[in-house]
Order: C-alpha cells, then sequence, then structure tokens
C-alpha cells in the first residue's frame, strides 16, 4: 500500500495492493453479508483485521486526513473485484468501525445501504433519478444528531455514460464570504427527509455552524424547506455557487474505490446520467459518528 496526494491538493489516496487485499479477504473469510448484517461484533472484528493488515501508520493517516479541516477526504484504491457486494462490504464496514459508530440507515433498517439504480428507477429523492443531477449536499441533514463522516463505494457498474461523483470542500468555494455575510446563513432551517427515507423527525437547523471552531455546513437542496421566499433564494444562491464553481472536484468514481468524506466539510452529489439505454449500477453507502475520544 502507498499514500499519495492525488491531482485533488485536499484529498489524500491510499492504495491497498493485491497481496494486502488477499490477505484481508482471507482473514475475513468467514464474515459475510448475514454475519455481518445480523452480528454486530463481527464488524469490529474485521476492522481489527483490516487495521493489523494496513498496520497502525496508515490507520494513523486515514483517521488523521478524515478528521482534518484541510483534508478530510480520503480515496481508497483497491483490487478490482467481482460485482458481488460481500467484499466491498467488509472493506467499507472495517473502515466505518476505524472511523466510529455507524448509524442505521432508515432506508434500509442496516447499518449500510445497497442503493441499485437502473434506467427504470424513480423514486422520492434526486438519488432515485438517474437522469437529473444529484446536486452537491452533505448526508443527514434532517438528522438531529450529527453525521460525521460518510462512506461511497461502488459495487457494480455496467453500461453507463456519465454518473461522476461531484465533490466541494466548503472553503474552496468562492462565494463563500458573501454567503456567510447574509443574516439567513446561521439561521434556522426546517429540514424534513422525504417518505422513502423513514424518518419522521423534522429538524430546525443552521446551514452554517461551528465544528471545533472550523467553520462546517449542512445543506441539501432536496430536504431544506423554506418558510418564506427570502429562505428560497438563499438557497437556490448557494445551491448554484455550489455547482457552478471553478472549484467542484469530478471523479469518475470506478468500482474498487472507497470515498471517505468528512461530512461537516465536504459535500458530494452526482451528475446525471447521459445514456438512456439499460445500465446498472450499485452503491455503497455507510454513515456514521466519529469515535470519542477519553
Amino acid at each position: 500500500m502507498q499514500e499519495n496526494n492525488t491531482g485533488f491538493s485536499r484529498i489524500v489516496e491510499i492504495i491497498i495492493d493485491e497481496q494486502q487485499w488477499e490477505k484481508f479477504l482471507n482473514e475475513t473469510k468467514d464474515f459475510n453479508e448475514t454475519v455481518l448484517t445480523k452480528r454486530p461484533y463481527s464488524r469490529f472484528i474485521v476492522a481489527d483485521c483490516l487495521k493489523k493488515t494496513l498496520g497502525d501508520e496508515y490507520t494513523k493517516l486515514l483517521l488523521n486526513a478524515v478528521h482534518s479541516n484541510q483534508q478530510g477526504a480520503v480515496f481508497i484504491k483497491y483490487p478490482n473485484v467481482d460485482d458481488q457486494l460481500c467484499d466491498h462490504l467488509k472493506l467499507a464496514t472495517a473502515f466505518a468501525h476505524l472511523l466510529g459508530q455507524p448509524y442505521r440507515d432508515e432506508t434500509t433498517q442496516k447499518y449500510f445501504a445497497a442503493i441499485n439504480l437502473t434506467n427504470n428507477t424513480h423514486g422520492d429523492s434526486f438519488l432515485s433519478e438517474p437522469y437529473e443531477d444529484l446536486r452537491l449536499h452533505t448526508d443527514g441533514t434532517f438528522y438531529k444528531k450529527p453525521v460525521d463522516w460518510v462512506i461511497l463505494g461502488k459495487v457494480l457498474q455496467t453500461n453507463i455514460q456519465g454518473g461522476e461523483l461531484t465533490l466541494h470542500h466548503i472553503d474552496d468555494l468562492q462565494e463563500l464570504e458573501k454567503l456567510l455575510q447574509n443574516p439567513l446563513a446561521f439561521s434556522p432551517f426546517l429540514f424534513e427527509a422525504s417518505a422513502s427515507k423513514n424518518v419522521g423527525e423534522i429538524c430546525n437547523q443552521s446551514i452554517f455552524f461551528k465544528s471545533n471552531n472550523q467553520l462546517a455546513i449542512r445543506f441539501s437542496d432536496q430536504f431544506a424547506y423554506p418558510q418564506n421566499k427570502e429562505e428560497a433564494f438563499f438557497l437556490h444562491q448557494l445551491s448554484e455557487s455550489l455547482e457552478n464553481s471553478p472549484n467542484r472536484l469530478i471523479d469518475p468514481f470506478p468500482v474498487g474505490q472507497l470515498v471517505i468524506l468528512n461530512n461537516l466539510f465536504w459535500l458530494h452529489g452526482r451528475l446525471k446520467i447521459k445514456n438512456k439505454s439499460n445500465f446498472t449500477r450499485q452503491l455503497l453507502r455507510i454513515r456514521g459518528s466519529f469515535a470519542t475520544v477519553d
């Protein structure tokens, strides 16, 4: 494994080589999807196997990078595997439990979500609309609890044009100072999930806030409900600034790559899929909170 700076200066890249990948899979061969789902302690076991495989140096690199406001994002590249969920899930689960504690994903009622997308997919959020952009956002805006990090992976992808991952660090937004001068920047907005999220609570929380004395953001164009014209125009201005920013990053996000993001500083999205013929795509998502330090 090696650590590199990618072309995206804030993002750390960690590469798992063939030997390390085979060692990790061999040591976790008894932990399939069913075991990981139904036996919670097994998730910490696979995390320990990964830590021993990678070593303390790279575990510290990962944790420091994800916690850092200056970085906050890590690309994990590993040898391409088949299109079965299990091996991808084991790796994502291991990294999640090195970071902290995953939340139950209400969409699936599991600690992870495997999201399928085809040319016939439709739903009540842009995640399920493949021919529309999924605009830059942070995860879990409709939760009262903080979502500190999110892990995204690609299990399967065939016959797709477009659909790239988009990323933006809040500090790189050119119009940030102008947005922060708006009195609505730190005022509470109403956030409510769509029905498919299975989250009944409604939150009133600000778009911008401070976390450990650093500027953080909570934003989704889908789940923030303005109560007047002024709020609507502020949300529109923020979303347009992000989508049209010259500092928005675009990554092809292939199978065999995990993306780990600090959800307080990084926004993510997806470009629309261009071809309308038969395609398949399965996305893996885990999100949660950082481990508390005594």
